[in-house]
């Protein structure tokens, strides 16, 4: 985020305030994606979590941007982020696995036993979809 962005942890938290704030009033689903959750500090990802629930997220992405967290690494992180983070049993919980090691697959499912319930992949290759998703509304 410093190296990257160019910005601070505090800028980085009213961005995400302003931004999740801005489309919730928009839109009645909102969803705020942690690029690069799996090598975030745990105690600024679930800060940022805790902001963007309030701001109005509905749906939380904690994704492996980069493809390389081990899927047993996957649930050790999901397990310590909603420790620090209560308002994430208000919200749906969202993964987003990229392949670069072909662990893609594996780390969907390791969310999925972490108890995500949103799953955002590609099919065949092509564009990205929901593959499984709980509906609030059921």
């Amino acid at each position: 985020m410093e190296r990257k962005l160019a910005l601070t942890p505090e800028t980085w938290l009213e961005r995400i305030a302003w931004s999740v704030a801005y489309a919730a009033e928009r839109a009645d689903e909102v969803e705020f994606s942690a690029e690069d959750a799996t090598r975030s500090d745990r105690a600024f990802l679930a800060q940022a979590c805790r902001v963007a629930v309030a701001a109005g997220a509905t749906i939380v992405n904690l994704p492996d941007t980069v493809g390389y967290t081990a899927p047993d690494e996957y649930i050790t992180m999901f397990g310590e982020v909603r420790a620090l983070t209560p308002e994430l049993e208000q919200v749906e919980l969202s993964v987003h696995c990229h392949n670069d090691l072909g662990l893609a697959v594996a780390n969907s499912l390791a969310g999925v036993a972490a108890g995500v319930v949103q799953v955002e992949c590609t099919v065949n290759g092509s564009g990205n979809a929901r593959a499984m998703q709980r509906s609030r509304r059921s």
